[in-house]
């Protein structure tokens, strides 16, 4: 990455580095949405591919099923915080948003499957509330500027998800939202790549 003399990233590196992070990201988004028009072409059978939890014809699911939406509504819900989130996250760099999404998927995904309630859970809403728990923990965690401005972000954009955690809820898969944020959380404890030459923000003594 270039820099200025200063140290801090010049114009140029940081607009690199944020398209690579949205090209990155909407890559993802751009295979929900194949698996999507595929799944509706072949009126959803695609959703055979869900998680059944403690079925074992549920556990190829744990690998697949976060591609899957048993509707247009459902695949549109999902898919732009998919890419926002996702593109958050890759600013971190690509090996971790990589590493962050295969583990969120294989973390949420197993729990779910031992744990879940007795229904088919399907699509991309548990990497969406992982993604919101890396960008969390990474705010609290690191303190950059950078990095507690992405989780601002995240908060001000789609704070109100959070909610979707919650049991109860009639037609959500709240196992795989809570699952998926636990396990961005952990990712983000211990996937870090810290964003470098920013400043840290630090408490001081404001007494004297």
């Amino acid at each position: 990455m270039e820099h200025n003399h200063l140290g801090v990233p010049s114009d140029s590196a940081t607009r690199t580095s944020i398209w690579t992070s949205v090209w990155t990201a909407a890559f993802l988004g751009l295979v929900v949405y194949a698996v999507g028009i595929i799944n509706e072409i072949t009126s959803y059978t695609l959703n055979d591919y869900g998680i059944y939890p403690r079925e074992i014809g549920g556990l190829p699911g744990i690998a697949v099923s976060w591609a899957i939406h048993g509707s247009p509504a459902h695949l549109m819900n999902n898919a732009l915080p998919l890419v926002i989130l996702g593109a958050f996250v890759a600013v971190h760099g690509q090996s971790t948003y990589i590493k962050t999404t295969v583990f969120v998927v294989a973390v949420s995904g197993i729990l779910v499957w031992l744990v879940g309630k007795p229904a088919l859970h399907l699509g991309a809403s548990g990497i969406v509330f992982g993604y919101f728990g890396y960008l969390l923990s990474r705010g609290l965690l690191e303190r950059s500027a950078l990095a507690v401005a992405l989780a601002f972000f995240a908060v001000l954009l789609y704070g109100g998800i959070l909610i979707g955690v919650l049991p109860g809820q009639e037609g959500v898969s709240w196992e795989s939202h809570l699952f998926g944020f636990i396990a961005g959380a952990v990712a983000g404890r211990y996937f870090p790549r810290r964003i470098r030459q920013q400043p840290r923000f630090r408490v001081i003594d404001g007494s004297g």
